[in-house]
């Protein structure tokens, strides 16, 4: 397990990559106006912040997906990707999460 710290940290740099995939074409998602697939490489950090410290420290991984997304697609003159989008295809992205865990998750992404 890592410090949520640490998960924060990763989840920047793996939303800095996607903006670079999302920007060459390479991603197999591209974000959509209702929705955008945030990665297996998210969801896996997304799943064990919320099993591991609760769901206000999971939204601290998902605002750092965000940040290291939107920072990149910033300065590559991509569109930024919002909260929305990442709710609506976070059910994508949850590799080994139970029905019930992918419930919870998305309902706290609502606070």
């Amino acid at each position: 397990m890592g410090s949520i710290n640490n998960l924060i940290v990763r989840a920047e740099k793996v939303g800095r990559y996607a903006a670079d995939l999302a920007h060459d074409g390479s991603q197999a998602f591209p974000p959509t106006d209702k929705a955008h697939h945030p990665g297996d490489d998210t969801g896996r950090l997304v799943l064990e912040a919320f099993r591991n410290y609760g769901i206000e420290e999971m939204n601290s991984v998902i605002v750092g997906y965000q940040r290291g997304y939107n920072a990149r697609a910033q300065e590559l003159g991509d569109s930024a990707v919002r909260w929305v989008q990442i709710r609506n295809g976070i059910g994508w992205a949850l590799p080994g999460a139970t029905e019930a865990e992918e419930e919870a998750i998305k309902a706290g992404m609502d606070l």
